[in-house]
């Protein structure tokens, strides 16, 4: 009947529907704990949010994970990466720097990617600047799994680091955009 087949297009839908949230959801999970031993030679830290001159709260937890990663390995290189937004007095690499620096990070470690405005401009800029394709890459905990994607699309063999995104209400938003945000690298 009539009605019978509307109900099996409704529920075919519903499961595409459930499974396109889900697959990527999956993916970004499956990312989250990062994927493996750091090498200590090589840091990437990619940037996010600033305000004003202040790191965005979720900066901050990408910079807390910074500062242990270059106590724990002290003859690491690090670049921190990102651009000038439109309303933002300093690039993201700038405010990095600076927050690295104050928390007694060597200067002479760090060096700065401040063109770019996406996490694919940074990596490729990156990727021009290094002589190793072996790197760690540090960003959010939700982020990782595309980090990966990007960076092996440019050249790299990535080590990622998390770092916690917190509280569960800020990972809850980032994560469901991350869902979306994903599809686009899945499928380049």
């Amino acid at each position: 009947t009539m009605k019978k087949t509307i109900l099996k297009i409704i529920s075919v839908l519903l499961t595409v529907l459930l499974l396109a949230v889900l697959i990527p959801a999956g993916l970004i999970v499956s990312g989250m704990n990062g994927n493996g031993e750091p090498g200590g030679e090589v840091l990437i830290v990619l940037g996010t949010t600033v305000n004003g001159t202040e790191p965005s709260p979720m900066l901050k937890q990408r910079l807390y994970a910074a500062v242990e990663y270059l106590n724990t390995y002290p003859d690491a290189r690090c670049i921190v990466t990102g651009g000038k937004g439109d309303e933002v007095n300093l690039s993201e690499a700038q405010c990095m720097y600076n927050y690295l620096t104050a928390a007694g990070i060597d200067a002479g470690r760090i060096t700065m990617e401040d063109r770019a405005t996406t996490t694919v401009e940074n990596l490729q800029n990156v990727r021009s600047m290094l002589d190793t394709n072996e790197v760690d890459i540090l960003s959010s905990n939700f982020h990782l799994y595309r980090a990966g994607l990007i960076a092996k699309d440019a050249g790299f063999v990535p080590t990622l680091i998390p770092a916690q995104t917190k509280p569960l209400s800020l990972l809850a938003k980032w994560f469901l955009r991350e869902i979306f945000v994903l599809y686009p690298q899945l499928f380049s």
